[in-house]
């Protein structure tokens, strides 16, 4: 038997643009988590996330992360709701 994400439908997400919920024009996760009925209306199984970075001032998003951790406050809103 092979394990479940061999043929798994897998999402990628890049969560500043896919959906913002605090109306400042950046995606957020919680945004990416109020949009989790759709993806498996669809048929997705897992989400990808792409890296959530901090940025050094003055720099172009990817090209020049601060630190991997922790999740950028630009990408925080507020407590994600409990998933089931």
């Amino acid at each position: 038997m092979h394990p479940w994400w061999h043929g798994a439908v897998v999402y990628e997400v890049y969560p500043r643009s896919f959906a913002d919920t605090d109306g400042d024009g950046v995606g957020d996760l919680r945004g990416v988590a109020s949009r989790v009925p759709y993806l498996a209306a669809l048929g997705v199984d897992a989400v990808w996330l792409s890296p959530l970075l901090s940025l050094r001032p003055g720099c172009r998003p990817r090209l020049a992360a601060a630190r991997a951790l922790p999740v950028s406050s630009r990408h925080r809103a507020g407590r994600l709701p409990a998933t089931q």
